[in-house]
């Protein structure tokens, strides 16, 4: 899992968010992270590469141009931590058209229902949250023993 840093990391903790600053200091871009994925994917051709998004870097360039690019530099899958899965249409459309995997977040709280529609709308696996908040900010688990 990589990122594309982020002016408001709302769903990372203190880890991500300072890696993100650094990121920022040192002058990188979007372009760049490209740049360097296309690179990791020459390397190595057979390691997935999933990317943690944020809808605005998304919305930027243009869903479907974003998940264009994706697919040029071998991207397997994206996940965007605050699209949720009702308003997904459009990004679910664009990945799978640019042979990406959309990937979807499942909440602690979800029911069975809930959890089988962000199933079905994901491809390779779904990222369950263990608990509520950010990441990195707690160090156990919250999930329902039953």
């Amino acid at each position: 899992e990589l990122g594309i840093p982020f002016s408001d990391p709302l769903a990372d903790g203190p880890t991500i968010q300072n890696a993100t600053l650094r990121a920022f200091a040192a002058g990188v871009t979007p372009a760049q992270c490209f740049e360097m994925l296309a690179l990791i994917r020459q390397k190595h051709p057979t390691i997935p590469i999933g990317l943690l998004m944020y809808a605005n870097l998304v919305f930027n360039k243009g869903i479907d141009e974003f998940y264009a690019q994706c697919e040029k530099v071998g991207v397997d899958s994206v996940l965007v931590a605050d699209v949720p899965v009702e308003e997904s249409a459009p990004f679910r459309q664009a990945a799978l058209r640019h042979n990406v995997a959309p990937i979807f977040i499942c909440p602690p709280n979800a029911d069975d229902d809930l959890l089988r529609q962000i199933a079905s709308y994901g491809r390779g696996y779904t990222y369950l949250l263990s608990r509520a908040g950010v990441t990195g900010a707690e160090n156990r688990a919250a999930l329902p023993l039953n």
